[in-house]
C-alpha cells in the first residue's frame, strides 16, 4: 500500500501493472542492505513518467521491467546474475533529479547493488518484454519479436547460450536451431524458468530446453544441455501442442491446447501430482486433474493449478499446522488436492506461488495469500 501511495503522490498512477503484493522469500538485510521494498521505490523516483510492468525475483537478485522498455537488476551479482560483469560501474540515470544523492560505485561485484542501476548492458533497449523469469541465479527473458536473452550462473548451462563457462556475465540472445528453421531459428511464443532447467514453446509447439540435465530428466537427455535443444520426442509430437512450459525444481509442465496438464522430471516430494509410485517419469504424463487446465504456477515446493470449472488444486510439498505443537510442519500430496476457495467473493484470476507462499488474484482484484494449511 505504501508504495501505490507513493505512486499517487508522484503522479504516476497510470498504464501498466500496479505493484500490489511481493512475496521475496530471501536473507534481506544481506542481500539488500537498504531494504527490497526500498529498490522499487528508488527506480519509481527515479523514472516518474513510468510504471514497473515486469518484477522477476531469483534466490538473491530481482530484475525490473518498466513501461518504457528498460530492464534494470539489484542483489547480490556474485554469480553474474545482475548482468553486469566485473568492474561496470554506473551512477543511477545520471545523477539528476531525485537520483542525484545516489552514490557511483562498482556494480559488477560479488556484492551487487542495493539499488537498481542503469539499465542493463547487451539488450537493445527500449524492447517489448512479453515473459520475465529468475532461477536460483540466472535470469531469462523473451521479447514480443519472440527473441529470448540470458545471463547469471550457468554451471549446468541454465543460460543456454556458453557452453563451459561458468557465468555469463550480460545479457545474451540465445539461437533455437530446428531442421525447418532458417539460420536464424525458430522464434519463441512462451519460456518456463526453473532453478536451473528452462524450456520454451515456438510458434508450431515444440519444445527445447536447457540446463542441468538431472532436472530436465527426459528421455534422451542424459547429461547437461548447454544450448537449446528440440525434444523431438514421439509422445510430445503425437499429441496435441503445447500451449505454455512451466518449470520447478527437477519438474516440467505442459499444458496442451485441450486443457490436459502433462508432467515429467523427478520430484521425491510429489510436485510431479503422478502419485506416490511416480516419483521420477522420462516420459511426459497426463496429472489427474477433474477439469481442463487454464493456468499453471510451480515454485520449489509446490505447484497451484486453475481448472476451467474455476476449482484450484494444489500438490506437491506444503506447510501443514500443528495444533499440539503450535508449529508448521512439512507435510506432501502426490496427487493435486482442491483449495477450499469459500472465502473468496470472485472467480480467481490469477496465480502466484512462493518457496512456501501461495497467491490468487480474483477478477474483482482481491488479493488472496496462504503459507500453510490448517488440516
Amino acid at each position: 500500500m505504501e508504495l501505490m501511495e507513493l505512486k499517487e503522490r508522484l503522479g504516476t498512477f497510470g498504464e501498466g501493472l500496479q505493484l500490489v503484493h511481493v512475496t521475496a522469500s530471501v536473507e534481506g538485510k544481506e542481500v539488500y542492505p537498504l531494504e527490497w521494498a526500498e529498490g522499487l521505490r528508488h527506480l519509481m523516483l527515479c523514472n516518474q513518467e513510468s510504471s514497473l510492468t515486469q518484477i522477476a525475483v531469483g534466490a538473491f537478485h530481482t530484475i525490473l521491467v518498466s513501461s518504457k522498455g528498460f530492464v534494470y537488476s539489484y542483489g547480490l551479482n556474485d554469480r553474474m546474475q545482475l548482468g553486469a560483469p566485473a568492474g561496470s560501474r554506473g551512477a543511477p540515470w545520471g545523477g539528476a533529479g531525485p537520483c542525484g544523492g545516489a552514490p557511483e560505485g562498482p556494480w559488477g561485484t560479488p556484492a551487487g547493488a542495493p539499488l537498481p542501476r542503469g539499465p542493463l548492458r547487451g539488450l537493445p533497449q527500449p524492447l517489448k518484454v512479453k515473459a520475465l523469469e529468475c532461477g536460483v541465479d540466472h535470469s531469462v527473458l523473451l521479447t514480443e519479436e519472440g527473441f529470448v536473452y540470458s545471463w547469471g550462473a550457468n554451471k549446468y548451462g541454465q543460460c543456454g547460450c556458453a557452453p563451459r563457462q561458468p557465468f555469463v556475465c550480460e545479457p545474451t540472445r540465445l539461437r533455437f536451431q530446428h531442421p525447418r528453421e532458417p539460420k536464424e531459428g525458430a522464434r519463441i511464443t512462451t519460456i518456463g524458468v526453473g532453478g536451473y532447467h528452462n524450456g520454451a514453446l515456438d510458434c508450431s509447439g515444440r519444445l527445447y530446453m536447457w540446463g542441468r540435465g538431472s532436472h530436465i530428466y527426459i528421455q534422451g537427455v542424459i547429461s547437461d544441455l548447454p544450448l537449446p535443444l528440440w525434444i523431438s520426442l514421439r509422445e510430445l509430437l503425437e499429441c496435441p501442442p503445447a500451449v505454455s512450459v512451466h518449470c520447478g525444481l527437477g519438474v516440467t509442465y505442459l499444458l496442451l491446447s485441450d486443457g490436459s496438464l502433462l508432467s515429467f522430471g523427478r520430484s521425491l516430494e510429489g510436485q510431479l501430482g503422478l502419485g506416490a509410485s511416480s516419483r521420477a517419469v522420462r516420459t511426459p504424463q497426463k496429472v489427474p486433474l477433474p477439469h481442463k487446465t487454464l493456468n499453471l504456477r510451480c515454485g520449489p515446493n509446490t505447484t497451484l493449478a486453475l481448472t476451467a470449472s474455476g476449482q484450484l488444486f494444489q500438490w506437491g510439498t506444503f506447510l501443514l499446522w500443528d495444533e499440539a505443537e503450535e508449529v508448521c510442519v512439512k507435510a506432501r500430496s502426490f496427487k493435486p488436492l482442491a483449495v477450499n476457495l469459500d472465502l473468496l467473493r470472485a472467480p480467481v484470476k490469477a496465480l502466484g506461488v512462493g518457496w512456501w507462499e501461495a497467491v490468487v488474484l480474483t477478477t474483482e482484484g482481491d488479493l488472496w495469500a496462504w503459507n500453510f494449511f490448517e488440516h
